[in-house]
């Protein structure tokens, strides 16, 4: 609970920083989240960017009126998380793709620096934020290029989440993982759709269970690394 705290106030005063003026994209900061990716994965995501606190706290709003976290069924998941993938590499090739370039992430940079209409990006914004009242991170799971990009950067970290012989198969990391990624079903965790949120350390219920370390020291057990 305590690195959720942690993370919180991080995200938080991310938000007020570019909310006040602050480039979250300045070359020192940028770099520094690069290499970071390389190194232990993606931060970016789950730390830095103000939109994905958005839906994370449009969650936490609808957790508190009662309302249940839904997921997409395994099979149809499985296949719209190719898509953010599909849209980067699009874009990187100079594909132009209309639908995206109001995308939420971008759009709300956007806004708070005044140079799009407010009417048309609110749309975004809020079908979005709306969405993650039910689905958590709807748009960093399917539709994000940016975190498209730093997840393919996190492929070959050296350091990620790895689940020791204690686990007990409760699946509560299954159930807490905002990017509906399978904890339980891995011993080290490759996905890059991994947003360093940690909440499936914070949710396991064995201590030591689930600890951030070396990918490549070798475990116990080893199952599949979907």
């Amino acid at each position: 609970m305590k690195l959720q705290r942690i993370r919180k106030i991080v995200q938080l005063a991310m938000l007020v920083m570019v909310i006040i003026g602050f480039n979250i994209h300045a070359p020192i900061l940028l770099t520094a989240l690069i290499g970071l990716t390389f190194l232990a994965g993606v931060f970016y995501c789950g730390w830095v960017c103000p939109f994905g606190f958005i839906q994370d706290t449009a969650s936490f709003v609808s957790r508190q009126l009662g309302f249940k976290s839904r997921r997409l069924p395994n099979k149809i998941h499985q296949v719209m998380i190719y898509f953010r993938y599909i849209f980067y590499i699009m874009i990187v090739c100079g594909v132009s793709l209309r639908f995206l370039s109001f995308e939420p992430r971008s759009a709300f940079y956007l806004l708070l620096l005044r140079r799009i209409p407010i009417v048309g990006v609110m749309v975004y914004l809020v079908v979005f934020t709306l969405l993650s009242m039910f689905y958590d991170r709807f748009f960093c799971r399917y539709l994000c290029p940016e975190g498209a990009k730093y997840g393919l950067m996190s492929l070959f970290r050296v350091f990620t989440i790895k689940r020791a012989s204690a686990c007990v198969s409760c699946k509560k990391c299954d159930k807490i993982c905002p990017m509906q990624i399978q904890v339980s079903l891995v011993d080290t965790l490759k996905s890059p759709q991994c947003i360093n949120c940690f909440q499936c350390i914070s949710a396991c219920p064995i201590e030591g269970c689930l600890k951030i370390k070396n990918r490549y020291e070798r475990n116990c057990y080893d199952k599949s690394s979907r």
